[in-house]
């Protein structure tokens, strides 16, 4: 089961495409949208588009990562941004290496990563250094638990296993 994992904060613009652009994927089975104390609608929005809507009401970024990720439910998470940063068929890029690794990270700093139609101009590609890969893979064998890892990645979108190997 392949589940997506979206942090929201007033994302009313963008939501219902993400969502629905995901959904519309055979390989993802749900969309689990974590809704960081939105006042523009993005929860109903996102509901009605066929994600699964939790609450996260400590206001943050990581609160909310850690909210999708802790609800999703399926053997392979996939956290992104509802933003239109990456195609929502970026995923497939990651599960080319799924099976080898137990967590995959993305980059919006490599030309390669920013195909046409995402929302990614070239002078965002340099704000946080043009020398990362595409694909930057990693087995995680580390001692503090795998979310605290994936939501300290900032604006990178991440694929990683519910259970490591």
């Amino acid at each position: 089961m392949v589940s997506v994992a979206m942090p929201a904060y007033n994302e009313a613009d963008g939501i219902a495409d993400a969502v629905r652009g995901y959904l519309a994927l055979p390989e993802v089975d749900e969309v689990v949208v974590a809704d960081n104390n939105s006042t523009d609608g993005t929860s109903e929005l996102a509901s009605a588009s066929g994600a699964r809507v939790v609450r996260e009401s400590r206001q943050g970024y990581g609160y909310a990562c850690q909210a999708s990720l802790r609800e999703a439910a399926g053997d392979l998470i996939v956290l992104v941004e509802p933003d239109s940063t990456f195609r929502q068929t970026d995923i497939h890029k990651f599960f080319a290496y799924a099976e080898e690794f137990d967590a995959v990270f993305g980059t919006r700093t490599s030309k390669t990563c920013i195909w046409e139609g995402s929302n990614m101009g070239p002078s965002s590609a340099t704000a946080i250094g043009r020398s990362a890969s595409c694909l930057s893979t990693c087995t995680m064998g580390l001692a503090s638990p795998m979310w605290d890892v994936l939501t300290s990645c900032f604006g990178a979108t991440r694929c990683a296993r519910s259970s490591p190997c």
